[in-house]
């Protein structure tokens, strides 16, 4: 039975005394209700790029803010309040799953993680498929928080990985980090948009304020939109240069700007077992 975003706050305050996090699970309710989420379910997955260039992310803490914002949602959505992790590079590694109590230890391990030298998205995804095919009959969908720091290294393969999923009751929400700021919402870079709501969006200046560098190096990303052969439309993108200074609100309004509407729109098109 599914329970109500409130109860799982109610329950969360009572097993955490991190209340940096019970404070990012409330913002994600707050984004999820507007959504008319307020009794989703959903497998939660976090797939991670552990390619040589994501090296600062990892040491200077961006990666630790993206897993607890990542599991936030995952609490509130997930049947067993759990994510699973997936880390690709020149493969794809399934790590396990994190929860509320072993959020310190798994961002410990993570930061100690050996980097790869490539970014194959396919190996990703398909391990996305090889772990969500454990429970082929599942009858909620499949979130994917993918984050990555760079293109492809074989856009071919991406495209085709990504068509063939599109028939699976899976989204794959694209995070880029690292390079700019970029927008889907707004329907131009975010460069050109008006100060003042780069600051409600982005909270601020600085690094935060919706600026766009080097065409935010994630044109194959900022495409999907328009990626043909698909059977539905299954993936979204947004970038954020910094993960730890962008706010909460804004975060998460971001993450879950595509998915609702692919969840009532799409996920009843889609089969698990054609994937």
């Amino acid at each position: 039975m599914a329970v109500s975003l409130d109860k799982k706050i109610e329950d969360l305050e009572g097993k955490t005394s991190d209340m940096h996090f019970v404070s990012l699970a409330k913002q994600a309710r707050v984004t999820l209700k507007k959504a008319g989420m307020n009794e989703h379910i959903a497998r939660v997955v976090m797939v991670l790029d552990i390619s040589g260039s994501m090296d600062h992310l990892f040491r200077n803490g961006t990666v630790a803010a993206i897993v607890k914002k990542a599991l936030a949602v995952g609490y509130l959505l997930d049947d067993n309040g759990e994510i699973d992790i997936i880390l690709f590079g020149d493969k794809a590694h399934q790590f396990g799953s994190v929860s509320i109590n072993s959020l310190e230890q798994t961002v410990n391990s993570l930061v100690r993680t050996r980097l790869e030298g490539y970014t194959r998205y396919e190996e990703a995804i398909n391990a996305v498929r090889d772990l969500v095919m454990e429970t082929p009959d599942q009858s909620y969908p499949t979130l994917v928080q993918f984050i990555t720091d760079g293109e492809p290294s074989s856009r071919e393969k991406a495209e085709k990985a990504i068509q063939v999923a599109s028939r699976a009751g899976v989204f794959f929400q694209f995070v880029g980090v690292g390079s700019g700021d970029y927008d889907p919402r707004v329907g131009m870079p975010a460069a050109q948009q008006k100060t003042g709501f780069l600051s409600s969006l982005f909270g601020g200046g600085g690094q935060g304020t919706g600026r766009i560098d080097g065409a935010c190096q994630f044109e194959f990303l900022r495409k999907l939109d328009d990626l043909p052969g698909r059977h539905t439309d299954n993936a979204g993108f947004f970038a954020v240069k910094d993960p730890k200074n962008i706010s909460d609100e804004a975060y998460y309004d971001l993450l879950l700007s595509e998915y609702p509407s692919w969840v009532s729109g799409e996920f009843p098109k889609t089969n698990l077992r054609e994937w």
